[in-house]
């Protein structure tokens, strides 16, 4: 073998590692790591962050209270979401 078909050789493992290869090594590893360690997620409280939902809003006044509506029907604690309206130049 040459040099050239060595670099042709090496570059087409690169090219396969990088989309191919990677994906199935970090699949077996993972495969290996749930066989010698316990998930013990079943007990742990549900971590639910503070979440900010920012709305940018410009001349919007006829459709805010829909916009209000829904944001409100999220399905998440509304002890812990933020609704900020933010509007810059609005008539």
């Amino acid at each position: 073998m040459n040099l050239i078909e060595i670099l042709l050789w090496v570059s087409i493992a690169i090219i396969f590692y990088a989309f191919i290869g990677y994906g199935l090594l970090l699949f077996v590893l993972i495969k290996i790591k749930r066989l010698f360690v316990k998930n013990n997620t079943e007990n742990q409280p549900l971590f639910e962050p503070l979440v900010t939902l920012v709305i940018p809003c410009f001349n919007e006044a006829d459709i805010m209270p829909g916009k209000i509506a829904n944001c409100m029907e999220l399905e998440y604690p509304k002890d812990k979401l933020l609704l900020y309206f933010i509007t810059d130049g609005s008539t």
